[in-house]
């Protein structure tokens, strides 16, 4: 593909300022951000062998646990997990990609209860068609 190359070194060259971000969103209480950051990279950090940092980074956000979300714990365990594989840390990969499915089904299943608004116990709706779009014809 072209081009690939040079993404790939520009991000790699750019690394640094996403730890700038994390360490924002750390700093500043961002520690669900933090995690969603870590799922959208953790696989930049794997092509690239940049494994000790996303670990670090994701230990750091789950020794922030009470402020995290279930799905945000379950993001930052299993980037946690699969760099740990990745590094070659089986050991203590297992645990987090443990911890990542538990707290995955558990977010799931807390979704999938009625909402407190509605009166039959569903939150289902109808699906709406989008309204179709009529483009007028230059003249």
């Amino acid at each position: 593909m072209p081009g690939c190359g040079s993404f790939s070194r520009w991000s790699v060259a750019d690394s640094g300022n996403l730890g700038a971000a994390m360490r924002e969103f750390l700093d500043r209480g961002g520690e669900g951000q933090a995690a969603e950051l870590g799922l959208a990279l953790w696989q930049f950090w794997w092509v690239h062998g940049l494994f000790r940092p996303g670990i670090g980074w994701m230990e750091e956000v789950l020794a922030h646990g009470p402020d995290l979300t279930e799905a945000e714990r379950a993001h930052a365990s299993l980037v946690l997990g699969m760099l740990r594989f990745g590094q070659g840390d089986h050991e203590r990969a297992l645990p987090a990609l443990r911890a990542a499915v538990e707290l995955h089904a558990a977010s799931a299943t807390a979704a999938r209860r009625p909402s407190r608004r509605s009166r039959s116990g569903s939150s289902w709706r109808k699906p709406t068609r989008p309204r179709e779009r009529r483009c007028s014809r230059p003249p």
